[in-house]
């Protein structure tokens, strides 16, 4: 019989079949509330079992799960539930006041608690409703929203998994982060970036123990590693960072012999950082490349890395990947293009509502997000760049365009360009480059307090410089990388 996994939070130990009751139960009331399969439903919450099982739920019915960001503004959510059609929303209490004022009159909000001010609550259907039956094989995938060059964000579709392909691809996961139901293992980021909530899900489907934390306090989890004996993390390379500034008494204090595997992604990882890890934790760090369109691509192990320092490694089991040029020719190793990588075992996707974007980005069996990169000889992969202008600080995606989007709607602003400058700790943050009206006086902070109503925080420039020459080509284009060096 296959060992049930369990869920610690706040303390309290669920069994994850307890978690999939109450999901079934919370799906009955999606579907009195009108949720049908292939409906989209939004969810707004903090990291809780709540949040697990409300994805469970709605991919009980078939329904679509629509993770959003908790650090959106009105605009931008409001944006998201009209391009994904979500007939439902789901949120915490904290966030039900900007929920209402995004929702439009077809989408049914729901509490993530009790219920609350006519709006009925997932913890009501819980206790009350009768578990609903599964409709059918449920979705593997999930509609995830990111931006692209355009700055508007774009809605991932992965394809749906079903019967012997669903099963497979599950083992393919259990692999790539070595689980099985002896694993120890904590999720400290938000459940709504889509590698948080993978991997989440899939330590407890494999029968593993993960303690979920509210967020990344890099003391807390040298306390979990020691006190519960953990043997097995998924970090981004700003928690190692942090995690590597705690002082070195701190650190000696700490036993981490447990970890028998450690892996990381979602940004680039510094080299220093990187060696600083290995040193201190042993080899078994492997890192990963993916994407939300492409899904999990590549991955290398402590001893590749060290041997080819900046390798994101070898293509996964069944994938393939190649670099093309402009003109999409495949090109040879050594040479810097674009990467695509086939969909091997892993669901296909397209962005939903923009049909051209999605043909943009396939080349027969393969599809490219846009990184630059190379192979070597030997098939392991190196990236020069995320994409041309994509800024990755601290894991998180931040698009210059839709950042200056916002600042070009101040009535002072006259002209604008965001980059990303390196930073210590995050890898990168973002800088603007501004050109005020005629006779504004307009301080940074100012320009701060405008963004908050227009931008998550996380997308706010940290720094702001204003040149006065700007490295323009003779078609106008500024060249980002010169325009750096303004800073």
């Amino acid at each position: 019989m296959k060992k049930d996994g369990v869920l610690v939070f706040d303390g309290a130990e669920s069994q994850f079949s307890d978690i999939k009751t109450a999901a079934a139960r919370g799906a009955a009331g999606l579907h009195e509330i009108g949720v049908g399969p292939g409906d989209t439903v939004a969810i707004l919450m903090r990291n809780s079992p709540a949040y697990l099982e409300a994805v469970l739920g709605i991919e009980r019915i078939t329904g679509m799960p629509v993770p959003l960001n908790c650090g959106l503004t009105e605009p931008e959510i409001r944006h998201i539930l009209i391009d994904s059609e979500a007939v439902a929303f789901i949120c915490d209490p904290e966030f039900l006041a900007v929920a209402r004022a995004a929702c439009s009159k077809r989408c049914q909000l729901v509490s993530s608690g009790a219920a609350t001010d006519g709006l009925p609550g997932w913890t009501d259907w819980v206790v009350r409703m009768s578990p609903v039956p599964r409709a059918g094989a449920a979705s593997f995938g999930r509609l995830s929203y990111t931006s692209g060059t355009t700055g508007r964000p774009k809605g991932v579709c992965r394809a749906p998994l079903s019967g012997e392909s669903r099963a497979a691809f599950a083992g393919l996961i259990d692999d790539w982060f070595d689980l099985g139901p002896d694993v120890r293992s904590a999720t400290l980021g938000p459940l709504y970036h889509s590698i948080q909530l993978t991997y989440a899900m899939a330590v407890l489907r494999a029968g593993g123990r993960l303690y979920l934390e509210r967020g990344f306090d890099a003391d807390r989890l040298l306390t979990l590693v020691d006190t519960k004996k953990l043997s097995h993390l998924n970090l981004v390379p700003t928690m190692m960072q942090r995690m590597l500034s705690l002082p070195a008494e701190r650190r000696a204090t700490a036993d981490m012999g447990s970890l028998r595997f450690v892996i990381h992604g979602a940004a680039p990882c510094p080299p220093n950082t990187k060696r600083a890890f290995i040193d201190w934790i042993g080899p078994i760090v492997w890192e990963y490349y993916g994407s939300t369109e492409m899904g999990m691509i590549s991955r290398s192990d402590s001893r590749e890395w060290l041997e080819r320092p900046g390798t994101l490694g070898r293509a996964w089991s069944g994938r393939r990947l190649q670099v093309r040029d402009d003109a999409g020719t495949v090109l040879a190793a050594g040479a810097v293009g674009e990467v695509f990588a086939d969909f091997g075992p892993a669901p296909d996707f397209v962005y939903k509502n923009l049909p051209d974007t999605t043909q943009r980005a396939r080349i027969g069996d393969f599809a490219t997000n846009g990184d630059i990169g190379y192979l070597d000889e030997a098939g392991y992969l190196f990236l020069l760049d995320r994409r041309e202008d994509l800024i990755v600080s601290g894991g998180v995606n931040i698009y210059p365009a839709e950042v200056e989007a916002a600042l070009l709607d101040h009535p002072d602003i006259d002209d604008c360009a965001v980059v990303g400058l390196p930073d210590p700790d995050l890898g990168r943050i973002t800088g603007a480059a501004l050109v005020l009206r005629d006779a504004a006086d307009l301080d940074d902070q100012s320009i701060l307090s405008w963004l908050d109503q227009r931008l998550a925080r996380f997308k706010h420039p940290r720094r702001f410089c204003r040149p006065v020459d700007w490295p323009r080509d003779a078609n106008g284009k500024i060249n980002r990388r010169a325009l750096i060096d303004a800073f």
